[in-house]
């Protein structure tokens, strides 16, 4: 399996488990993408610590993500960006609908104590 998910109430901690977010694993990503951004989650945490190389579907992946919780405002979480991961995201003008932190527990903990 290319990630794991994690509830925590009504966060959900996605992490992929795949050093490429490719065409390789994107299908799969993209399907439980659907299943989980559901209008009764408050916060998707995407953990990439892993990822380390992001295509042009993984992109879309993580467009499709925004598109379907920014209809219901819910906030979409990147955590742990490689350097190149966050070059392409930045290139491709797509930043602006992510929120970013260092780390899954640094996260939880702001977003559980706030």
């Amino acid at each position: 399996m290319n990630f794991t998910i994690e509830r925590h109430g009504k966060i959900i901690v996605f992490k992929i488990k795949h050093s490429k977010l490719d065409t390789t694993i994107a299908p799969e990503f993209k399907t439980e993408l659907l299943i989980i951004c559901q209008p009764d989650i408050e916060i998707l945490v995407l953990d990439l610590s892993e990822v380390t190389t992001i295509d042009s579907s993984g992109l879309g992946c993580l467009l499709l993500a925004s598109r379907i919780l920014s209809q219901n405002n819910i906030p979409i979480i990147l955590v742990g960006l490689q350097e190149a991961v966050k070059m392409l995201i930045s290139i491709s003008r797509i930043e602006h609908l992510f929120e970013y932190e260092k780390d899954v527990q640094s996260t939880l903990s702001n977003i559980l104590n706030s």
